[in-house]
């Protein structure tokens, strides 16, 4: 068993800060549209949690290209392509952990952001009942790449006997001395952290109980919650053929 002074700096602060803020979003909102009814007013408390994970994904999309190594796009890539010889070996106990993202975790990874950009798409052009399938199918695949994460964090812990999860808190993790970083940059956690407060705070200041759009921080966008009303054209189209149906039959 491997005691604590094998384990090295990973993961600084910004990313640890989105990771539990990303978790809370996804986590809430799944929870929400699984256990509220979809016509309560409560309901619109998911919408407003994939709205802050979308823009928590803006977020992880800085860091993936500006961040410390371990959680940039380029170390993503460099992972994946072993991943053929990391699913070789995954049942044999050989080898040793990765410093950063194992490639199975980083293909979960990128697959989750991406489910979760077409979750925010599909629930912000719910224009038809179709956009409505395609939402509550991304849900249910999110729920089953979260069941995947979760199992790659008790294979990681049976296999390297280290709790995966507490390192998204301490920002130490089992490796290599000369891929530790050299400091947990917190400031840049701090401006994260700063700046996703602000965003979810204004959010729900913004939101009235009962509304069916809200505006967005910042930009001013009107963003609707739940299905779309019929774009303003067709609606004054029906209206209009409504009022004149019986002038046509005379």
């Amino acid at each position: 068993m491997k005691n604590s002074e094998n384990k090295v700096l990973v993961w600084d602060w910004a990313i640890r800060v989105f990771h539990w803020f990303f978790a809370l979003s996804v986590g809430g909102a799944l929870v929400v549209a699984l256990w509220i009814d979809h016509d309560s007013d409560f309901f619109r408390i998911h919408m407003l949690l994939g709205i802050c994970a979308g823009f928590l994904l803006l977020l992880r999309v800085i860091l993936a290209l500006f961040g410390t190594q371990p959680i940039r796009l380029s170390a993503a890539l460099e992972s994946i392509a072993q991943l053929p010889r990391y699913l070789g070996s995954l049942f044999k106990y050989v080898g040793k952990p990765e410093t950063g993202h194992n490639p199975l975790a980083w293909l979960v990874y990128l697959l989750m952001f991406a489910v979760v950009l077409a979750l925010v798409l599909t629930g912000v052009f719910m224009r038809n009942d179709m956009v409505e399938e395609i939402h509550e199918i991304l849900g249910w695949v999110m729920l089953g790449l979260l069941g995947a994460h979760l199992l790659g964090m008790v294979i990681h812990g049976l296999r390297f006997r280290e709790n995966i999860a507490a390192a998204m808190l301490t920002g130490r993790k089992h490796g290599s001395v000369e891929s530790s970083l050299e400091g947990s940059q917190p400031l840049a956690g701090m401006l994260v952290l700063v700046v996703s407060m602000l965003f979810v705070i204004q959010l729900f200041r913004n939101y009235e109980p009962g509304a069916s759009e809200v505006r967005l921080p910042w930009i001013g966008l009107m963003v609707p919650l739940g299905e779309a009303e019929e774009d303003t054209f067709e609606r004054e189209a029906h209206e209009y053929e409504h009022e004149h149906e019986y002038e046509i039959e005379d």
